[in-house]
């Protein structure tokens, strides 16, 4: 059977442009490690939005075409229909496509009508197309559908029926990781602690706090006493770490030097942004990020990977009240834009690409 390269695209095209499945398959083509052979000249970086909870994606992206009575007629009984474009708290309309965003994502529409925001639909961690009927037969199915952590852990892995120990972002780092040339600072950056995404076979990532922590303290080694006493207790720190010792030991040492050298690198750090970001938990996280993008030079940095987190998405019967699912996004497009309009000023809005995940969707 012959196939055309408009087959080839059609079907693996919603695997590939999912992260998770792009990370996992393009080492299979050989890419990855042609890309990894040297140090690279420009910028690129990745930021991962974790929109934990299960974000309902049907009142995300709505038709507005003759569709819209399927979703009204679907969404009405439970009081969950937003209205059309065009109405008192209707939908956002987007150019040149029969869609509306939430009203809440006033800032996605603007980059969307802009050319700047894309819009990838039936993507998930999924081993093959799953309808109620095939479901119900006994069709091939993620492990664990209906829980959040697993389908968190499957977003994050790219794994659908194992269970990962890493993730597809500390994957991509493991194999980018000397495109960074003799940088010492880590390429995998959490702003939400550490989860399986930033994780990595050889990839240490470096979580640290919000924007509401300057740079220059998300990393500092405490030592007390007077000055003397203080450049003493560092010599001799800086003697033990040295001793040899087993594998757990030299681990600890190395983990402790990485820190150390990460400390040092922003210790004089002292940036300013030009766009205001939204005083808000992912605002603060965009934030923090858009610092480090802007340290890329002082830090030779020319490939970094970022994770962010926003929680209370698994809304249920609250999903529109005053703090539902509405509040949320207008978070996420908020603070998305004001990242975007940062990256402009820097330069680099071509360089960085901003992308969300959640754990799964919800049904009409």
């Amino acid at each position: 059977m012959s196939h055309t390269r408009r087959d080839f695209i059609r079907q693996t095209g919603c695997a590939l442009v999912g992260g998770g499945m792009l990370a996992a398959g393009i080492q299979d083509f050989g890419l990855v490690n042609a890309l990894a052979q040297s140090s690279a000249t420009d910028y690129r970086a990745l930021v991962c939005v974790f929109m934990s909870g299960g974000s309902d994606g049907n009142n995300m992206l709505v038709p507005t075409d003759d569709r819209y009575t399927g979703y009204s007629t679907a969404r009405n009984a439970a009081g969950l229909a937003i209205p059309q474009a065009g109405q008192p708290g209707g939908l956002l309309p987007l150019n040149g496509v029969p869609y509306g965003v939430h009203p809440s994502l006033a800032g996605l529409q603007a980059l969307f009508n802009d050319g700047k925001c894309a819009v990838l639909t039936n993507v998930g961690p999924l081993i093959e197309p799953l309808t109620k009927s095939t479901y119900q037969s006994g069709g091939r199915r993620p492990a664990q559908l209906f829980s959040h952590s697993d389908q968190v852990a499957q977003w994050q892995a790219s794994e659908a029926t194992n269970v990962s120990q890493t993730g597809w972002g500390g994957r991509v780092a493991d194999r980018t990781g000397t495109l960074n040339g003799a940088a010492t600072f880590p390429q995998m950056i959490s702003i939400a602690g550490i989860s399986l995404f930033v994780t990595g076979q050889a990839t240490r990532p470096l979580a640290i706090s919000d924007s509401r922590t300057a740079l220059a303290n998300v990393l500092p080694l405490t030592l007390t006493g007077s000055a003397a006493e203080i450049a003493s207790r560092r010599t001799a720190f800086d003697q033990i770490r040295a001793l040899a010792g087993g594998s757990l030991v030299k681990a600890s040492a190395d983990v402790t030097s990485s820190a150390l050298q990460t400390s040092a690198a922003l210790a004089t750090a002292n940036v300013t942004l030009t766009i205001d970001f939204p005083n808000t938990n992912l605002g603060y996280q965009l934030e923090q990020i858009a610092r480090l993008v802007k340290l890329r030079d002082t830090l030779g940095m020319k490939r970094q990977i970022f994770f962010c987190n926003i929680g209370g998405f698994d809304t249920h019967s609250n999903q529109m009240a005053a703090n539902g699912q509405g509040a949320l996004l207008t978070q996420i497009g908020d603070a998305i834009k004001a990242f975007y309009d940062e990256m402009v000023a820097q330069g680099v809005s071509d360089k960085v690409t901003t992308f969300t995940h959640s754990d799964f969707g919800r049904t009409l």
